[in-house]
């Protein structure tokens, strides 16, 4: 007996030459909608009943024909429980956090038949979720249509009919974006704009350098009609793109951490022009 199945043995006795047996069951009491494959011959026969829930009660009976007549068979007890374990959920991490959407990966341990997902929100009574994921072993669910630059509430929630299981209460905050415009091929101008409303593309003097030690986005305008690449020197994953092409903007698909008062360099260079250079050096 398992969490998702269980062998059923038996024997037929019958004089004729053509019998076949097979196994009804159901959940519940008294249900017997599902059947298995028919076993052809007499002496002992056997089957697995498979798909089944785990800490769930199921009836089961016996049936034989040899084409004439058909007897049936009520073990005693005709019911049978599979067995299970609580939901155990582990190596919770989040991932690739952008401005509005993250990524949570966990590990869930259980019966087969386990479900879990992420419930999250910006309060602690969170109050949205994802859609229920069946299955254990690692596990993961994005959550979108966040705001940038927000604190947001989240655990994993499993359930089973073995019982449920929840994480401890963690907070993750989302990404900002950070708007840098490259001005044209005699020096990199590098401004800095986190992207409120109402404000433009940064300019020189009056915009804050980004924040360290929280995950940031970077969207970056060319305002020459070359294309270029650009990146931050001094990072690791390394940080840039080579495909921006002039006039565009580009938006980085992934985020990056930058250390309070360290200073970064940006480097850009044009198609036939030299590389420039620009700092940041986060708050």
């Amino acid at each position: 007996m398992g969490p998702n199945q269980a062998p059923v043995t038996w024997s037929v006795s019958d004089d004729g030459t053509t019998v076949s047996s097979w196994v009804d069951y159901g959940l519940g009491s008294g249900n017997y909608t599902l059947t298995t494959p028919r076993r052809s011959g007499t002496g002992p026969q056997s089957a697995v009943l498979t798909d089944l829930r785990s800490c769930t009660m199921y009836s089961y009976r016996i049936k034989a024909t040899d084409g004439l007549l058909t007897a049936t068979k009520d073990p005693n007890p005709p019911v049978f429980y599979t067995n299970g374990s609580t939901p155990t959920i582990t190596n919770i991490a989040v991932v690739n956090v952008l401005d509005t959407s993250m990524t949570i990966r966990w590990n869930l341990t259980g019966p087969a038949d386990t479900q879990s997902r992420v419930e999250y929100g910006t309060t602690s009574s969170l109050g949205s979720s994802t859609p229920l994921l069946t299955g254990t072993g690692p596990r993961s669910a994005t959550i979108s249509g966040l705001v940038q630059d927000t604190n947001y509430n989240f655990r994993i929630y499993a359930q089973s009919p073995c019982g449920n299981a929840n994480s401890n209460l963690q907070v993750q905050r989302t990404a900002l974006v950070v708007h840098v415009k490259i001005e044209n091929p005699a020096g990199l101008g590098a401004y800095f704009n986190p992207g409120s409303p109402g404000r433009p593309w940064g300019s020189a003097g009056n915009d804050p350098m980004p924040p360290g030690g929280r995950p940031l986005v970077f969207e970056i305008r060319n305002m020459d009609n070359s294309p270029h690449s650009w990146y931050i020197q001094g990072v690791t994953p390394a940080y840039g793109s080579t495909t921006i092409t002039g006039g565009a903007t580009y938006l980085f698909p992934a985020s990056i951490v930058l250390n309070t008062g360290q200073t970064y360099h940006m480097k850009s260079a044009y198609a036939g022009d030299s590389a420039m250079d620009g700092t940041i050096t986060p708050t």
